[in-house]
């Protein structure tokens, strides 16, 4: 733009240096009236010496067209400087202006760059946040699932508790009718081991080979409660240390049992 403008006040410039050209070649009477300044000056001082005054007109024309070269030169070489100065003002105008249309090129593709950096590092993210929420969502799938699954195994456990217990109370109640029924097969043992030293005893004396040693029913009755006393004392004694000592009780469980077969109780003898 500024350099369209200096074109044309150049050109206009010539031409009016052409214009003021052409009219001085055109109407040289006009150039002769800017010399009669000095023609009538020289007339003016002395007009009785006629070949002084023709001395100084000859030499006022001779020295009037160089003035005007030397003014109209010094115009062209001031209108030429000024032009330069303007020349470089505008190559400096011109530089800047080229210098910023670089930086502002420069930003606008790194803005450009920035932007498309910035688009795609959107989409990245938009992308990822997709990928994450799809994950997400299998995830809660998973968990639910899991969750299904833990329900129904701490139901299947509990069950599988309550089946212990029940089995647990079942064995208990198991080990207690065998311990019963142990006993029971121990006092029935004794019984049977009684009854047979009965049958044997009873055998020698109808075979004649027993002989009482008690003289009559009352000494024998004597005999007989004297010994289930000390029978009764005896097991009382062992009860006792049974329940003092209950780590000892199942090596004197079977004498208890034996005791008890050969003791019967106060309700028995009543």
């Amino acid at each position: 733009m500024f350099l369209g403008r200096t074109d044309t006040q150049r050109r206009d410039k010539s031409i009016t240096r052409e214009q003021r050209t052409s009219v001085r070649s055109h109407h040289p009477e006009e150039a002769a009236g800017e010399g009669g300044i000095c023609e009538g000056g020289a007339g003016g001082e002395d007009h009785e010496e006629d070949a002084g005054a023709a001395h100084t007109q000859q030499h006022c024309q001779t020295q009037t067209p160089s003035h005007h070269q030397d003014h109209d030169s010094a115009e062209r070489e001031g209108e030429i400087e000024q032009e330069e100065r303007g020349l470089v003002e505008l190559e400096r105008h011109f530089k800047a202006l080229r210098l910023d249309m670089e930086k502002l090129n420069l930003l606008l593709n790194q803005n450009t760059q920035l932007k498309q950096e910035l688009e795609q590092s959107n989409i990245l993210m938009e992308n990822s946040f997709i990928h994450t929420l799809k994950q997400a969502e299998e995830y809660d799938g998973v968990i639910a699932l899991l969750q299904l699954e833990q329900f129904s195994l701490t139901e299947s456990l509990r069950e599988r508790k309550m089946q212990i217990t029940d089995l647990k109370n079942t064995s208990s109640a198991l080990q207690d009718e065998l311990k019963n029924m142990q006993e029971t097969k121990e006092r029935n043992l004794i019984q049977l081991m009684a009854l047979q030293s009965r049958v044997k005893q009873l055998q020698a004396v109808k075979e004649g080979r027993y002989r009482a040693t008690a003289r009559g029913e009352d000494e024998l009755q004597l005999t007989t409660n004297t010994l289930q006393e000390h029978l009764h004392s005896i097991r009382d004694v062992l009860q006792r240390v049974v329940q003092d000592v209950p780590q000892h009780k199942p090596l004197f469980h079977r004498i208890l049992l034996l005791l008890s077969v050969h003791t019967p109780s106060d309700l028995d003898r009543t």
